[in-house]
């Protein structure tokens, strides 16, 4: 009788709580105390309220029926995740990532198994991860990563959620070692190359290998002899095989900040000056697409001003 109550309480927690989705929660019921630390690093304020939840049985009952009740009124329920996806792409398109993040674990909680509610929240994650800072940085790439995997998972043909799987671990690999950036660079590729596939004109993806050769090129003696071993040599093409990517990026989409700031970064590296100069300039004219195009802009006006003298 005591094991089925607590599989029962566990049941309910994974319907009721957004960062364990009841069709995988059974899977993984064992990194409870991991994910409610986790849970307490990223968002304080959340987790206060998740465990009262989770030591006051009656109001775990009365929530459990609430949704049991909300889910027998399919439109009703439809209506209301629609409003909360909707809220997140809109908060997403005024690059408030706070709001668009909240608005997608609303959505994740009425169905924690929806394709677009899964790589949103990934990239909602990467978003906030990005403007975090130490352990709560970490914790979002991490989360980034698990949603990520799960949309893959479940979505195997999804060019997004291949996509995202790679630009979330390109965030976790900014928080480890030299070694460990190696091998995660591995499954960046193939994770970028299975978006490409499933989407040829998928420009976030080239943008994503084209990093990849660039910071490969770019990588110490030790680490490229690291990479041989992993990879039985260091992969041919570096900073050219990266700026043909990056080209192929803005054929698709021209308007990007971002592709043309490091289509001239990598240009730079390939003595191009006047070529990276045209780009980077262009990077400065070019409207913000994405939350992080002024620091992109900050970034090319630096690169700029690295290349002055060579171009005079």
């Amino acid at each position: 009788m005591l094991k089925t109550h607590k599989l029962m309480f566990l049941v309910c927690f994974a319907a009721l709580h957004p960062l364990f989705p009841a069709t995988t929660f059974m899977q993984e019921h064992l990194d409870l105390n991991q994910y409610a630390t986790t849970l307490f690093r990223v968002n304080p304020d959340q987790s206060q309220s998740w465990v009262q939840s989770v030591h006051n049985p009656a109001r775990i009952a009365a929530e459990e029926k609430n949704r049991l009740q909300r889910n027998s009124s399919p439109a009703m329920s439809n209506a209301e995740f629609l409003s909360a996806l909707r809220a997140g792409d809109q908060a997403h398109a005024r690059f408030d990532n706070q709001a668009a993040l909240a608005a997608y674990q609303k959505a994740l909680r009425l169905d924690s198994t929806h394709y677009d509610v899964l790589w949103k929240l990934t990239r909602s994650h990467v978003d906030v991860g990005f403007a975090a800072k130490g352990r709560a940085q970490k914790d979002h790439y991490l989360l980034a990563e698990r949603f990520a995997r799960r949309c893959v998972a479940l979505y195997p043909d999804s060019a997004q959620g291949h996509f995202f799987l790679a630009v979330a671990l390109g965030r976790v690999a900014l928080n480890v070692g030299g070694k460990q950036k190696v091998r995660l660079s591995k499954e960046i590729k193939i994770a970028a190359e299975h978006a490409l596939a499933l989407d040829p004109r998928h420009d976030g993806a080239m943008h994503v290998l084209g990093r990849w050769h660039y910071e490969l090129a770019n990588l110490s003696w030790v680490l490229r002899a690291f990479a041989k071993v992993l990879y039985g040599g260091v992969p041919p093409g570096g900073h050219a095989q990266a700026a043909a990517w990056f080209e192929k990026a803005l054929a698709i989409n021209p308007n990007s900040p971002a592709h043309h700031l490091w289509l001239g970064e990598t240009l730079i590296e390939l003595k191009e000056h006047a070529r990276a100069q045209e780009h980077l300039q262009t990077c400065l004219r070019l409207p913000d697409l994405m939350w992080d195009d002024g620091r992109n802009k900050k970034q090319a006006e630096k690169a700029l001003a690295k290349i002055q003298n060579k171009l005079e």
